[in-house]
C-alpha cells in the first residue's frame, strides 16, 4: 500500500483528476495477477496430476520442470524465478528509497522531495539494494526471513488500516473525495478482521518463530 503511493506520487497522480486512471490501473493489475496466478495454478495441477509428483518446497519445481519439458523447462524455470527475484527486489527498494526520500526531505529540511531525480535517492537506493546482502553470508534460511517479514506485516497492517481511515475521513485534506459510510464500514470491517486474525494466529506464528531461533 506505502510503495503504491509512492510510484502514483513519483508518476505524477497527484490530484483526483487521476482517480479514473488509478482505478483502471489497480483494477487491470489485480485482474493480471488473478488470471496469471490462476493460468499458473491450472498449468501446474494438469502436469502434478499424470505425474502423480507432489510440490512441497521450491526444490521440487525444478524436476517437475525437467520431466515434463526436458532440460530446457529447467533453464526457462531458472530464468523466470531470477526474473521475478530481481524485479521483486529492485521495485520494492525503489518504493522503499521514493519513501525514505521524502520523509527525510520533508521532516529534516522541511521542503518537498524532487523523487527519482533527488540527488540522495541514488545513494538511498543503493543502501537499500546493497545493504541485506551481507545475509548471503549467513545462515539464515529463505523461509525464515519470510516467516519474519509476514509476523511483522501481520501486526502493522490494522495499525496501518487505521491510519488511513483517519487520513481518509479528513475532510480538510481529502475534500470532496472523503470517505463515504460504505467505504468506512468496509475499512472498519476489515480492519476488525484482521484484529481477530492477527490476534489467532500472531501467537502461534511467533511461538514457531521463537522454537526456530
Amino acid at each position: 500500500v506505502l510503495k503504491y503511493s509512492a510510484f502514483v506520487h513519483e508518476k505524477g497522480w497527484r490530484d483526483s483528476s487521476f482517480q479514473t486512471r488509478q482505478r483502471l490501473d489497480l483494477l487491470f493489475s489485480v485482474a493480471g495477477m488473478f488470471l496469471l496466478s490462476a493460468t499458473i495454478q491450472i498449468a501446474g495441477a494438469a502436469v502434478l496430476q499424470p505425474t502423480g509428483m507432489q510440490v512441497e518446497n521450491i526444490e521440487d519445481l525444478s524436476p517437475l520442470f525437467g520431466v515434463t519439458l526436458g532440460e530446457w523447462g529447467r533453464i526457462v524455470l531458472g530464468v523466470c524465478l531470477w526474473a521475478a527475484s530481481f524485479s521483486t527486489y529492485l521495485g520494492s527498494n525503489t518504493g522503499y528509497t521514493l519513501m525514505a526520500t521524502d520523509i527525510y526531505r520533508r521532516a529534516i529540511q522541511g521542503r518537498e522531495s524532487e523523487g527519482s531525480a533527488d540527488p540522495m535517492f541514488r545513494w538511498l537506493l543503493i543502501w537499500f539494494c546493497v545493504s541485506p546482502m551481507y545475509v548471503l553470508w549467513t545462515d539464515w534460511k529463505p523461509v525464515a526471513v519470510s516467516l519474519i517479514t509476514g509476523a511483522v506485516f501481520l501486526v502493522l497492517l490494522p495499525l496501518i488500516l487505521i491510519v488511513l481511515l483517519k487520513i481518509t475521513n479528513d475532510r480538510a485534506l481529502m475534500g470532496d473525495q472523503v470517505n463515504g459510510w460504505f467505504s468506512n464500514a468496509y475499512l472498519s470491517l476489515l480492519a476488525v478482521g484482521i484484529l481477530i486474525v492477527t490476534y489467532q494466529q500472531g501467537a502461534g506464528l511467533f511461538r514457531e518463530l521463537a522454537s526456530g531461533f
